[in-house]
């Protein structure tokens, strides 16, 4: 990846506070939820925080296919 679009990615990343992940849900539905974005160090992994009862766990647990945006 060229240095000044990966700049301008992490750039982007690094004021983000949100995302919106984006599933299929256990009836088959598509959902989209905003999600708080942790700090993280590395452009490669992103971590989220979610309670781990919730519906996205369980839903993506057995359909781990997903979009991040």
């Amino acid at each position: 990846m060229k240095q000044d679009v990966f700049d301008a990615i992490w750039t982007l990343r690094r004021s983000s506070n949100t995302a919106f992940l984006s599933y299929v849900d256990e009836e088959g539905y598509p959902v989209t939820r905003a999600m708080l974005i942790l700090e993280h160090e590395q452009i490669g992994t992103q971590y989220l925080s979610t309670n781990t009862s919730s519906g996205k766990i369980t839903a993506l647990l057995r359909n781990p296919r997903a979009s991040i945006y």
